[in-house]
C-alpha cells in the first residue's frame, strides 16, 4: 500500500512538473522604441536580425494577411507566425521542423529613455522550466526576442559598421586649407601629407596621431578641403601651412576597410546613427587613415576611420 502511495505522488509531482503555465517576464532593449517597432513589425526586417532567416535568405518566403493582422515567414526548416492583437502587441508562433513550436507574446513599450524599450514577454512552459527561471533567472536565449535584442543592440549588425562613442582629447594640429580641381585631389593630397610631414620635422614637432582630412564643400568641378597633421607642439609655420588648436569632446567613430568610393555608405549609417541617438554634430565629418595610407583614387583599398564630433 505504501508502494503505491509514494509511486502516485512521484506520479502526480512529474504530471505537475510539466503542467503548462505562462511566465512573464520584462526585457529592455537598448534602442529606440520606433526602431525596435519596426524591427518586428516588417516581415521582410526579420531577415536581417532571426539568424534562422538570415542564414538561409534566398530560400525565405512571406506571406503577408494584413486583413487578419497577420504574416507568415518561412524558411529552411522553419516557420515564424505573426499575429498583432493590438498596436504593439505581438503573438508569434515558431515552428521548427522535428522540434514542435514555441509560443510567445510580445508587447513593446516605450520606456521613459528615448533610447531603450521595454519588452512585456509571456511565454508558455512547464511548471519545471518556470521554476527554473525563479531560481537561476529568466533565460531568453533561442527565443525571437534574444535575437533581436542582440540585432538591435550591435552597430555591426544593425548600422552594418562598427560605430562607437569615445572622448577625443585636445589637438595641436598644422593644416593645409585648399580648393583644388577635383580631379587632382589624389594627386594633391599624397603632396599636402609631404608637405605637412616635412614642416613637422623642419620644425622638431612630433606626429601624435593620424592624419586627418576633411572636405569643406564642393562647388562645379572644385573641392575645398583641410588637411591636418596632430603634433606635440604649435610651430613656425611661415605662410606654407596654419596651426589650428582643436578642442576635445565627444565624438562618434566609425570603422571602415573597402573601397574607398563605398565609404559613402559608412557617412549614411552614421548619419542614422546620430538620428536615432538624438545627436547633434558640431563639425563636419574628419577623414583618418590606418599608417596615413591616403587612396589613390577612388577603387583604392582603404583602412579608415570616419570621426564626427557631437553633442
Amino acid at each position: 500500500m505504501m508502494r503505491w502511495a509514494i509511486f502516485l505522488i512521484l506520479f502526480f509531482l512529474v504530471l505537475m512538473a510539466f503542467a503548462p503555465v505562462t511566465k512573464h517576464s520584462v526585457l529592455v532593449i537598448n534602442a529606440n522604441f520606433s526602431n525596435v517597432y519596426q524591427s518586428l513589425n516588417n516581415p521582410q526586417n526579420w531577415v536581417k536580425w532571426q539568424p534562422d532567416l538570415k542564414d538561409h535568405a534566398g530560400n525565405t518566403a512571406f506571406k503577408n494577411e494584413s486583413a487578419n493582422a497577420q504574416f507568415e515567414i518561412t524558411g529552411k526548416g522553419i516557420k515564424f507566425k505573426v499575429k498583432k492583437n493590438g498596436l504593439t502587441d505581438f503573438d508569434i508562433l515558431k515552428t521548427r521542423s522535428g522540434s514542435g513550436n514555441s509560443e510567445y507574446n510580445y508587447i513593446l513599450i516605450a520606456d521613459s529613455s528615448t533610447l531603450k524599450t521595454d519588452v512585456f514577454v509571456m511565454q508558455k512552459t512547464n511548471l519545471l522550466g518556470y521554476l527554473k527561471s525563479f531560481l537561476v533567472g529568466d533565460s531568453y536565449k533561442g527565443t525571437p526576442v534574444n535575437d533581436l535584442k542582440v540585432y538591435m543592440e550591435d552597430p555591426r549588425l544593425y548600422y552594418g559598421y562598427e560605430i562607437t562613442e569615445q572622448i577625443a582629447h585636445e589637438k595641436i594640429l598644422i593644416i593645409k586649407r585648399r580648393t583644388i580641381l577635383k580631379d587632382l585631389v589624389y594627386k594633391n593630397n599624397q603632396a599636402f601629407l609631404k608637405s605637412l610631414d616635412s614642416i613637422a620635422k623642419k620644425n622638431g614637432a612630433v606626429v601624435t596621431d593620424a592624419m586627418q582630412l576633411q572636405y569643406i564643400s564642393a562647388v562645379g568641378d572644385s573641392v575645398t578641403m583641410i588637411m591636418g597633421l596632430p603634433v606635440n607642439k604649435k610651430i613656425s609655420t611661415k605662410g606654407d601651412a596654419e596651426n589650428m588648436g582643436m578642442p576635445g569632446g565627444k565624438v562618434l567613430v566609425g570603422h571602415f576597410k573597402g573601397k574607398y568610393s563605398d565609404r559613402k555608405k559608412l557617412y549614411r549609417a552614421m548619419q542614422l546613427y546620430l538620428a536615432d541617438h538624438f545627436m547633434h554634430t558640431q563639425t563636419l565629418p574628419l577623414e583618418k587613415f590606418t599608417h596615413n595610407k591616403l587612396p589613390v583614387n577612388d577603387d583604392d583599398k582603404v583602412d579608415m576611420q570616419l570621426v564626427v564630433p557631437y553633442l
